[in-house]
């Protein structure tokens, strides 16, 4: 479980900020890390950075390229 979640952050930190500076990327990581403490959003690494819209007549759908 540990592995996954660290795995999901370490790709997307790369997906988000990969041409940006360590700093960049860190910022990138902390965001990630605080919505999961967040109660508004889900409460692992994995569900936050595969959460997305989705659409009102199916919320198991997601909207194409739409993530977060």
């Amino acid at each position: 479980m540990i592995i996954e979640a660290v795995m999901c952050l370490a790709l997307n930190v790369y997906h988000e900020a990969k041409n940006q500076s360590t700093i960049g990327q860190i910022a990138v990581a902390q965001v990630t890390m605080n919505r999961v403490y967040d109660e508004r959003y889900p409460n692992n690494v994995c569900d936050v950075v595969k959460q997305g819209l989705t659409y009102k007549w199916s919320s198991d759908m997601p909207i194409r390229n739409q993530c977060q």
